[in-house]
């Protein structure tokens, strides 16, 4: 009885990290760029059951379930066109690359970039976005100038030319996601990579969260949120009657 309480109370906390997942994903389904995010489950303190003196297993028995990762989903999002010349997109692998405030690498999808007070471009939050060019790696000062990127991802500016450093983060286990659409990479910065990549300007990518695969989990794991709830009262009632009768003992 007691094991059953666990069980479910541990299901009804797993069904309800799933169901903040879930919220997430569908707050952000028009966030330019946004990656979905999977739980994955797993079946904790898994114990065999035996009768008697007999050898085989009868079955076995869970005590409770929990998260066991979370995985960030990084398949393409549909290409918009938003006909604004600080926009960009990527089709393929690849991310942005930025400075953090405190020197770090950050990484987006979300290529609504604008120009700052220093003449740089920059991310919406107002990270330079890190470019490569013949003296390394710095920032592109473009000073609000107009100029056309190739599918490439470079671009000449005053005679100075750019090229976006894309960022290569398909190892999920060194990923961290962050606020406001960032991620960052554990162990270093992540490796550049320019194969199968294109660089559009004047779109943005959308979100690739499915709202209908989304609505439906949404249901599903509200369902099974409830369904422990509903065993855990069963429970507790069981619970409550029985220490009631062992007292008329």
């Amino acid at each position: 009885m007691i094991r059953g309480l666990y069980t479910a109370a541990s299901g009804m906390l797993v069904e309800n990290r799933k169901l903040e997942n879930i919220s997430q994903n569908i707050s952000n389904i028009g966030t330019a760029g946004f990656k979905q995010t999977y739980l994955s489950t797993i079946s904790q303190e898994e114990s065999t059951l035996k009768t008697g003196n007999l050898k085989e297993s009868i079955g076995t028995i869970t005590m409770k379930v929990g998260i066991d990762e979370s995985l960030i989903h990084l398949t393409q999002g549909e290409l918009q066109t938003s006909n604004q010349p600080y926009d960009f997109a990527i089709e393929g692998d690849g991310f942005f690359t930025l400075e953090g405030p405190g020197g770090e690498r950050l990484y987006t999808r979300d290529g609504r970039f604008g120009v700052d007070d220093q003449g740089r471009l920059v991310s919406k939050e107002g990270f330079p976005v890190l470019v490569s060019t013949d003296k390394g790696i710095g920032y592109a000062s473009v000073n609000d100038q107009e100029f056309v990127t190739s599918e490439t991802g470079s671009f000449t500016v005053n005679g100075e030319t750019y090229q976006f450093l894309i960022s290569d983060l398909q190892n999920q286990n060194q990923i961290v996601r962050y606020e406001n659409n960032l991620f960052g990479y554990n162990g270093g910065n992540a490796p550049i990579n320019y194969e199968n990549v294109s660089v559009y300007q004047g779109m943005i990518e959308g979100s690739n969260v499915d709202a209908t695969d989304e609505m439906v989990n949404l249901i599903s794991t509200s369902r099974s949120f409830q369904m422990n709830s509903k065993v855990l009262q069963v429970m507790d009632q069981v619970l409550e009657q029985s220490v009631n009768e062992l007292g008329k003992v």
